[in-house]
Order: structure tokens, then sequence, then C-alpha cells
């Protein structure tokens, strides 16, 4: 960033930065380019459901809370719409895609419970960026300390939507497959194939917390020798990183066993012979 100044006339014009947006149209093209490129028509859906997405939060979620409703409700239900948005835009309305929706909303709540309870429990007052102090004036009505535990919800849905998709996706498969295959089995295996991508999507997503506050984080290393380790857990700044990352990392370790569970119970017999009356009388009536 840099200023300069100069005067025209009797007006004296200050350049106090540079215009971005052309490398942000640039850099969002490059993406928007790319998704089509390799996705084709399910990556045309990937950045409509992207735009939804974030048309929601802009528009309901954002809205909502500024004018007092609790940021954890608002946040399961922008949720919830999120989810079903982005799996039905990118499977249609089928048996994986509802499996997919039930848990990865699971996954998410838990998420959600867990930090609520422990961002009591540590009496966090949820300023945790000198940003929030500066302008705590216009946070009045607010209700602050449930925005740690609203960003847990929304930044881990993306990750837990992932995990499910992926399961039940999988387990489609195996389903159609093996037309005899036993709930067990189908339980078992989608047991495996989660702690296959459980590895890697922990580590994505505690990762993507620290790369986001890396400045603080380099502020902490550089004055270590002036804080100790048990004053730099009690940061409130660092307090609530841990909480993000570790209660939306839980979000996606449960989030395994729910799907897997949800799988059993819906790609059974019985419930595709239920699912297959109501298709056969639907066309009869058509």
């Amino acid at each position: 960033m840099y200023k300069e100044h100069g005067e025209l006339g009797d007006n004296t014009y200050y350049i106090v930065d540079i215009d971005k947006r052309d490398s942000i149209f640039l850099i969002v093209g490059i993406f928007v380019l790319l998704t089509v490129i390799i996705a084709r028509y399910k990556g045309i859906k990937a950045i409509l459901s992207l735009v939804i997405v974030v048309g929601i939060i802009y528009n309901i979620f954002l809205p909502m809370i500024s004018n007092g409703y609790s940021p954890i409700l608002i946040s399961t239900l922008c949720a919830l719409l999120c989810s079903t948005i982005t799996i039905f835009l990118t499977t249609g309305f089928s048996q994986k895609g509802l499996v997919a929706i039930l848990g990865a909303v699971s996954g998410v709540v838990i998420a959600g419970i867990v930090s609520m309870y422990f961002s009591y429990k540590m009496a966090m007052t949820g300023f945790v960026s000198v940003e929030a102090l500066n302008y705590s004036t216009l946070l009045q009505g607010i209700k602050i300390r449930e925005i740690i535990s609203a960003g847990v919800i929304l930044g881990s849905m993306g990750a837990v939507m992932d995990v499910s998709m992926s399961i039940s996706s999988a387990l489609t498969e195996l389903r159609k497959r093996s037309a005899d295959i036993t709930k067990k089995d189908i339980f078992e295996s989608g047991m495996r194939i989660g702690e296959d991508i459980i590895g890697t999507m922990v580590n994505t997503l505690i990762l993507a917390y620290i790369g986001s506050g890396i400045l603080s984080t380099l502020f902490i290393y550089l004055q270590k020798e002036q804080f100790p380790l048990i004053r730099i857990l009690n940061f409130e700044s660092v307090a609530a990183d841990i909480i993000r990352a570790f209660a939306g990392s839980i979000g996606i370790l449960v989030a395994v066993p729910i799907t897997s569970y949800l799988c059993c119970i819906i790609f059974t017999k019985k419930i595709a012979e239920f699912q297959l009356f109501f298709i056969v009388l639907w066309e009869q009536s058509g």
C-alpha cells in the first residue's frame, strides 16, 4: 500500500491503494473456467450451488444475526438449507443424496453443540480479534458469544458434507453391485471407507484454520520468549481457533458412523420395495 497526492484545480487527490478488482475478477474467472472444463456439467451445477450458498449467507444469515437472532440457530438452519441445495444439485433427488444430507447435518449440528459447550465452559466473550473490540459499538444487540459456534457450523459444513457424500456415494454403488449385502456389511464398509477419508480430511480442516490465522500465529511465535505456553493457550483468539478446528474435526469424525448407519437403514430391501411401490403408483396416476 502506498500514498501519493497531487493537486488538480482547487481539489487535492490522494492515492491510497491499488484497485484490486481486476485481479479478483481474474482469479475468480480462472476458478470458474477450470471448474467447467474439468467437471463440465457438474462443474456448472457446483458453481451454481456456490453462488446460492453465498447468497444465503449474505442475504439470510448475516441480516438475521445482525437483528439479534441466535447465530447458532440461524447457522444450523442455513447449513441444512445449503447442504440440501448443494447435494441435490449434485446428485439429484436420490437415496444417496438424502443420506448425505442427513449425515452432513448431523455432523455439523454435533460440531456446533461441542463448540457451544466449550465456548461457555471457557467463558469466551466472542471478542476474539482487535477488530471486534474496535467495532464493539456496531455489535450491540448481537449475541457475540454464539458467533464462535456459528462459525464452526458454517466452517465445517463443506468438509462434513464432503465426507458424508463420499461415503453415501460409495455405499450406494456397493449396494447396486451386491443386492444381497447385509446391513452389517454396509456399515463395516462405510466405516472402512471413512477411515481412509478421515486421515486427510481432519488435517485439511485443522490446517485451513491454522492458515487463516497464520499472521496471529506468527506474532505469537515471535513473542514466545515473552509469553509462556500457559499464557498463550489462554488468549481468547487462540482458544477460539482451537475450538473451531477440533469441534469441526469432531463433526467430521461422527459423520462417518452416522452416515454409514443411515445407509444401513435406508438401503434395505423393505425401504427399496416401499419406494418402488410409490414410483409405480405415481407412474400409473400420470
